[in-house]
């Protein structure tokens, strides 16, 4: 049979998991100011979970050897992709099933929370991932893409993750959580709006006029290599203005920056 060339994406997913082996995977606080105790995959109250993560990294690393050796065709790539799916939703299980373990009656303050060997993890199927869209049929590239969100949302709705810092934090400050996201919409939704109304009509006068595209893309250009921090700076003066000047700015949130 024919050999194809082994994808060093899916082997660096493969070699992200188990790297993080090597970290604290989720981390124990009594209290919000206290340092975190790192606990490793293994320690975490949920050896099937450890077992299952080993097997699918495994799973994904002879899959690559073997696409790399004969023509497997999509079904193995599919399978990969499902192992990184898998993956992510293992380490999400295992952090929660860790939460409750080192959860302490009578300490309403402690907290768990993600460490980073989680991340790292969870790093290793999305890269995993990733490789697997490239060879897949759009169907599967479907399944592949959305299996991971779907199972973690609907494992959410259970109470799954009731234990984690970040839930916790969530539940305690829900209402300011909903404020600041739509603050946040909103601000993101009119800078882009605002680019959008200012970028689009720039992007045809320079298209169709050669003696305007030279300053315009010298004016982009320059804003471009302005640091973002530079840039925050030089915006808090003029926005400040603005905002003292025209109260209805300021009612908005327009304040500096």
């Amino acid at each position: 049979m024919s050999r194809t060339k082994a994808d060093p994406v899916a082997l660096a997913g493969v070699l992200v998991g188990f790297f993080a082996l090597s970290f604290g995977f989720i981390q124990f606080r009594p209290n919000r100011l206290a340092n975190g105790v790192p606990y490793h995959l293994w320690q975490v109250g949920a050896p099937a979970a450890f077992g299952v993560f080993l097997a699918l990294l495994a799973a994904a690393a002879i899959i690559e050897l073997l696409m790399h050796r004969f023509v497997l065709g999509d079904a193995a790539a599919f399978l990969q992709g499902i192992a990184g799916n898998l993956l992510i939703v293992v380490v999400f299980i295992a952090s929660a099933v860790g939460a409750v373990h080192l959860q302490q009656p009578g300490k309403p303050f402690a907290r768990v929370s993600f460490a980073p060997g989680f991340w790292l993890s969870a790093l290793g199927g999305y890269i995993l991932i990733l490789s697997a869209l490239k060879r897949v049929v759009r169907w599967q590239r479907i399944v592949v893409a959305s299996l991971a969100i779907v199972v973690v949302v609907v494992l959410s709705t259970t109470g799954l993750f009731h234990d984690l810092s970040l839930v916790k934090e969530y539940v305690s400050r829900r209402d300011r959580f909903a404020q600041q996201l739509s603050n946040h919409l909103i601000l993101s939704l009119t800078a882009t709006g605002i680019a959008t109304a200012i970028g689009i009509p720039l992007g045809i006068w320079a298209f169709r006029n050669v003696s305007a595209e030279r300053p315009i893309f010298v004016v982009v250009n320059t804003v471009q290599t302005i640091p973002s921090l530079a840039l925050f700076g030089l915006l808090i003066a003029p926005l400040a203005a603005l905002s003292h000047r025209f109260p209805f700015l300021r009612a908005l949130g327009i304040g500096g920056i």
